[in-house]
C-alpha cells in the first residue's frame, strides 16, 4: 500500500525476493527496493504478473459422499449468493428475486433478503462452507472483483458459476 517500505534486511535482497500479490499488480516497489514483475506471483491471471494458482482442498470433496448410486453428483436446485459485502448487493437484490422465483437460493452475505424467499445462511465455517457447495447447483458472485477462491471451490464442487454483469459499476 502507500508508504510502504521494505525491510532493512531483505533491502538489498530484490532480485531474490518473491510476492504472492492474489489479483497482481503492476510493479511492487518502494523507495530503493523494486521486485521485478517476473517474481511477483497472482493466484489469478495477470496482465502484469505469472499465475501461479492455489490449491483445492480435495479433502472436503470426499466422492463416497457426494456422489449418488449412479456415480452422479447429488444437487439440489439450490444456488448460493457470493459476496463479501454489502455494497455488492447493490443493485442486484431484484435481479436475485427474480432467480429465487424459480430455484431455492442462499445467501451468506449479512441480512439483506428480509420478506423474500432468499433464506440467509451466515457466515460458514471452510466444512459447512464446503458441504453447502457440494449440495448446491450453482454460485452466483456480486461484486467487484466477482472472482476468487470461492469461485474455484465451487468449481471442484461441481457447481457452475455465474458471473453476472451489470450496466452500471458495482
Amino acid at each position: 500500500g502507500p508508504g510502504w517500505v521494505a525491510k532493512a534486511n531483505i533491502h538489498n535482497h530484490a532480485q531474490k525476493v518473491y510476492i504472492l500479490d492474489f489479483f497482481g499488480s503492476p510493479k511492487f516497489q518502494s523507495p530503493g527496493f523494486l521486485v521485478p514483475k517476473e517474481r511477483i506471483l497472482t493466484a489469478f491471471g495477470s496482465p502484469w504478473n505469472p499465475f501461479l494458482g492455489f490449491y483445492v482442498f480435495h479433502s472436503f470433496f470426499p466422492a463416497t459422499e457426494s456422489r449418488s448410486t449412479s456415480g452422479d453428483l447429488k444437487k439440489s436446485q439450490q444456488g448460493i449468493i457470493w459476496g463479501k459485502e454489502m455494497r455488492y448487493l447493490k443493485g442486484s437484490v431484484n435481479f436475485l428475486k427474480n432467480i429465487s422465483s424459480a430455484f431455492k437460493l442462499v445467501a451468506i452475505t449479512r441480512r439483506a433478503f428480509d420478506g423474500t424467499s432468499i433464506q440467509w445462511v451466515g457466515h460458514q465455517s471452510k466444512e459447512s462452507w464446503f458441504k453447502l457447495l457440494q449440495s448446491s447447483s450453482f454460485l452466483i458472485g456480486l461484486g467487484n472483483p466477482l472472482s476468487g477462491p470461492s469461485v474455484v471451490d465451487a468449481l471442484a464442487a461441481g457447481c457452475v458459476y455465474i458471473n453476472p454483469i451489470y450496466n452500471s459499476p458495482v
